[in-house]
């Protein structure tokens, strides 16, 4: 195994910013230089980095310290700050660590002589895995024909089809066409194949995602697909391989071919399989290429790279996390809960190929966690391995969601595939609902990305973006709940592709659609037509806990862009909330008219009222940290408090616990501990 040691261009000079510790998720037991991935946030303004070239980030350098040992490896900047400072810094390194040591360390950016992030002197990446692979899928129709598609470096990737390249770490991505291999008609199309292969320099180990596509193409879309089933060939025996959540897919064991090599079915032969329009199928390997390995390295065999994370409080620290920062902090002397949160997974997850494993496929489901500010706060929080595992199933899953915003189609011509399919399975294929204007939510995909750089994960959120966008800008009327959730994606997105031009879009939109639509009576937020379960189905409406979501959605495209009138919008609303929103001595109310917020519906139980009550603390938090009048902050602060007395009361440490657990109170309780 090759351990890369990186150089620095000019005099590396110390950062004012503490070094931030990091900890491996799973350290070996052993002695072993470790490939590892790590996000390192860093706080706005704090680490200036050269401009890009030709689209491309500049590789920087960040030097590890673990024990007695230092190390200069090279990490890629995965998005920026509006003024083009550094927001997480993916670091890719190769590290020996001592068997039985701390498996932590700390990273620090380096500088040159302007002060601005070094740039790495990076190896030519090279690793001893075979290129191209000897592998191919094959694709069974309903009448058993078979398509074969081969691994094509996609063009629009880059040259080779490198997405990006460290020395150390390299990402590219692949793109096929399944084409029936017999008959007169040999060669025709079918479904497209993607892939993203992660290599590591001098290893003879990476990581394969694949994933069977059917793709939402406008006019040319196939509306939904059945097939028969979906296999692997590998042609090298010397290639091994493990599925991941292979039981959890009932995914079979590989079987000798005929021809030489193995095959191994991904969706073994069944008369139920089909993919919705605009949906995929994704599946995620550990590659091994057995080609003058050791003992020990046969013995390990296929696995995947070291994960590292973060430090909670250098993350708290940062405010780099998500759209507005945190998470919460950790509470001292409370055990974690991180083994129930497992154990309920494997209790009330749905599994099998087409399940959800556990991010619930109706997005639309009230009170549903994916609907939340953050989605992986969990995983930092308690740096756990086994949530972080339980994450990226369901990341894998993500591509079976429809694509948002979407026409269906049901091309004449291709009614035999889909024949069997009723309405249900049509319109959310295997369950799944596409994200839409009140449920929108990319937090999932966003959050995996942030942690590890996962290509894939960054294509699923540039696969959001055009049908949120369509779903923005045609709804037809406005909500306070569909604009905050649409416009909090759709800024992550924008952060996470680097999407300028979206960004902008947005602020007009923000400036010339939603904040003319104010209420100019400030008794809400935006008024939505009546509706027969509120207030007796007579009156205009809106409700504090959905003005929560809009004070969400215009603070995350305001911290990416600046603009006071986003700002000031933000606290038009939070005005609304604290004040006709809000009865005395209670809390927020649940439903207000638009003429007389007089009149208002509180949730019918004690669960109802608690569940529309916490999706407000974190508003007034966000709103009490951008007000520069002490009025506003004292009240938004008083807000806060009452809610989190009642939710975290200081006596009660397990209700603490369980309340710094909970979605929707992170940023309140990381901007109660007095960060700011």
């Amino acid at each position: 195994m090759v351990v890369a040691i990186v150089g620095v261009i000019l005099v590396a000079l110390p950062m004012p910013q503490e070094p931030i510790r990091c900890n491996l998720l799973e350290p070996s037991t052993t002695a072993a230089t470790q490939s590892l991935r790590a996000a390192l946030p860093l706080p706005r303004g704090e680490l200036r980095l050269p401009d890009a070239g030709a689209g491309r980030e500049p590789i920087v350098a960040v030097q590890l310290t673990h024990g007695e040992r230092t190390l200069t490896a090279p990490a890629l900047p995965l998005w920026r700050w509006p003024d083009g400072s550094a927001g997480v810094l993916l670091l890719t390194a190769q590290v020996p660590f001592s068997g039985g040591e701390h498996h932590g360390f700390l990273a620090e950016p380096l500088r040159d002589r302007d002060g601005v992030a070094a740039r790495a002197s990076m190896p030519t990446h090279q690793p001893a895995m075979p290129d191209p692979l000897p592998l191919w899928t094959e694709l069974t129709d309903p009448w058993d024909r078979v398509h074969v598609a081969h691994l094509e470096p996609d063009p629009e990737a880059g040259p080779g089809g490198v997405l990006f390249d460290t020395g150390v770490l390299r990402a590219r991505r692949f793109v096929a066409m399944h084409r029936l291999r017999d008959g007169a008609a040999a060669g025709r199309p079918l479904l497209p194949l993607r892939a993203w292969l992660l290599t590591w320099h001098g290893e003879r180990h990476g990581e394969l995602t694949l994933q069977l596509a059917n793709p939402a193409n406008g006019d040319r879309s196939l509306g939904p697909i059945r097939f028969g089933a979906f296999a692997l060939r590998v042609r090298d025996p010397r290639l091994h391989y493990r599925m991941a959540f292979a039981d959890e897919q009932a995914i079979p064991p590989s079987t000798p071919h005929p021809d030489g090599g193995v095959h191994q079915w991904l969706l073994p032969p069944a008369a139920t399989h089909y993919l919705g329009e605009g949906t995929a199928k994704t599946f995620r390997l550990q590659l091994f290429h057995d080609d003058g390995a050791t003992d020990a390295e046969r013995a390990a065999g296929p696995r995947a790279a070291a994960l590292a994370l973060p430090d909670l409080d250098a993350t708290r620290r940062s405010k780099a996390f998500g759209a507005h920062g945190g998470p919460a902090p950790r509470v001292e002397g409370a055990a974690d809960l991180a083994g129930g949160q497992v154990g309920e997974w494997r209790r009330q997850g749905r599994f099998g190929p087409f399940g959800d494993f556990g991010d619930p496929a109706n997005g639309g489901a009230p009170g549903a966690p994916r609907n939340g500010p953050t989605a992986l706060h969990n995983v930092l929080r308690w740096q756990s391995a086994e949530l972080w595992q339980i994450a990226e199933g369901m990341l894998l899953q993500h591509s079976l969601r429809p694509t948002p915003g979407q026409v269906a189609h049901a091309p004449e011509d291709l009614e035999p595939w889909r024949r069997g399919l009723g309405p249900r399975a049509i319109a959310a294929p295997h369950g799944f609902t596409m994200p839409d204007y009140e449920h929108a939510s990319v937090l999932l995909p966003y959050d995996c990305w942030w942690l590890t750089g996962d290509p894939y994960a960054r294509d699923e959120l540039a696969r959001l973006r055009s049908g949120l966008w369509t779903v923005l800008r045609n709804t037809p009327f406005l909500t306070s709940r569909g604009e905050g959730w649409c416009l909090q994606s759709l800024a992550l997105i924008a952060r996470a592709t680097g999407d300028a031009p979206l960004l902008a879009d947005l602020r007009q939109h923000v400036r010339e659609r939603l904040l003319p639509a104010l209420s100019p009576g400030r008794q809400v937020a935006i008024a939505q037509p009546a509706h027969a379960d509120v207030l007796d189905g007579k009156e205009p409406f809106d409700a504090p806990w959905q003005m929560a979501a809009l004070i969400h959605g215009l603070h995350a495209v305001w911290a990416q862009t600046g603009d006071p009138a986003i700002r000031d919008g933000m606290l038009r609303v939070a005005a609304v909330m604290a004040g006709p929103g809000w009865l005395q001595d209670h809390g927020p109310k649940t439903f207000v008219a638009a003429p007389d917020a007089s009149r208002y519906s509180l949730a019918a139980t004690p669960a109802d009222d608690a569940g529309t009550a916490v999706m407000t603390v974190g508003a007034f938090a966000l709103a009490a940290e951008v007000a520069s009048d002490p009025q506003v902050v004292a009240q938004m602060n008083s807000r806060v408090e009452l809610l989190l007395g009642r939710f975290a009361p200081a006596q009660e440490l397990h209700r603490q616990q369980v309340a710094a657990a909970n979605v929707w109170l992170q940023f309140a309780l990381d901007r109660r501990s007095g960060h700011q």
